[in-house]
């Protein structure tokens, strides 16, 4: 291979002509053991990939989101309906706190390495808790009494914990104490499982 002279250290260097460098290389081979892994590989991710679609596991949890999703928005409408009386609505917040609850246990190792199934949970959590646990003032003992038992759920309900949405009127230094005490527990427990 020839190089042309351009010497940028002095305009007039004159050069001998030009510089002859030899290339050393081997050719370029397919590694037949790599090639194998290779294909093998792509051909597993293929069929992973076109089971999960095909099996009926993938659309039924189609359904079942949609389906829960409209029960969690139909209970949230239901509970801002003003032509609802207070028993009535009383009853729809019982029912989203139990359906949160639900769903809460439903969260376990098995449904976490299932990223669809994780993410439709969590966001129903997320729904149900803004709309049902944090406004009910006696949920924060009930949050707390599900990360005790479950503390691996932590992540998910730990948000939802309350203690200060409840009620204002009995501001008693034993209540005070009461949430100073759960909130180290919720501390506690969230700081073991992170």
């Amino acid at each position: 291979m020839n190089i042309e002279c351009q010497s940028s250290f002095s305009p007039g260097h004159k050069c001998a002509g030009a510089g002859q460098i030899e290339l050393v290389f081997r050719e370029k081979t397919l590694n037949e053991q790599v090639a194998a892994k290779i294909k093998a590989n792509r051909k597993k991710q293929s069929k992973s990939v076109s089971d999960f679609v095909a099996e009926e596991f993938c659309s039924e949890l189609c359904y079942a989101s949609l389906h829960l999703e409209s029960v969690i928005r139909a209970l949230e409408n239901n509970l801002k309906n003003p032509t609802f009386n207070q028993d009535l609505k009383s009853s729809i917040a019982s029912s989203g706190c139990q359906l949160f609850y639900m769903l809460a246990q439903l969260f376990t190792e098995g449904c976490k390495s299932c990223n669809p199934v994780k993410h439709l949970l969590s966001n129903c959590v997320e729904m149900l808790g803004q709309s049902f646990i944090v406004r009910s003032p006696n949920e924060a003992r009930n949050i707390l009494q599900h990360l005790i038992l479950t503390p691996s759920s932590s992540p998910l309900l730990s948000p939802h914990f309350a203690p200060g949405c409840a009620s204002k009127r009995d501001n008693s230094t034993n209540q005070v104490q009461e949430y100073v005490d759960m909130y180290n527990t919720v501390v506690k427990v969230v700081s073991t499982t992170t």
